[in-house]
């Protein structure tokens, strides 16, 4: 789901009473990308790169990786803090790294460059 970061209040009503709990919902933060590498790779694709941070989701539905403006061939969910991605041709020298997970975008800048 999405929705504000951050703890939520949850009010409940039930006929005629009423309560209420303090930080009964809490939505996770966005991915944080820390290492991507190889960190050079060739224009053609058809590379793994490897993606190193945290809250990538808890399962393998969760991740899309884009490499510049062009998405990988393929994402491979790891773990919480990795993921794999099979690059895709690209044209551009470099990169920035994009984590689309369940909770948020991640992003790096310059996290990735291509050789001719």
């Amino acid at each position: 789901t999405s929705g504000p970061k951050g703890t939520l209040t949850s009010i409940i009503t039930c006929s005629s009473l009423s309560g209420s709990v303090t930080a009964s919902v809490t939505f996770g933060k966005s991915p944080q990308i820390s290492l991507v590498f190889p960190v050079n790779a060739q224009a053609t694709g058809h590379q793994f790169v490897t993606l190193l941070g945290r809250g990538f989701g808890l399962n393998h539905h969760s991740v899309v990786l884009r490499l510049g403006v062009s998405s990988c061939e393929s994402t491979m969910w790891v773990s919480a803090t990795s993921s794999v991605g099979l690059s895709s041709y690209s044209n551009q020298r470099s990169l920035s790294a994009l984590l689309t997970a369940s909770n948020g975008v991640g992003t790096l800048s310059r996290a990735f460059s291509t050789a001719s």
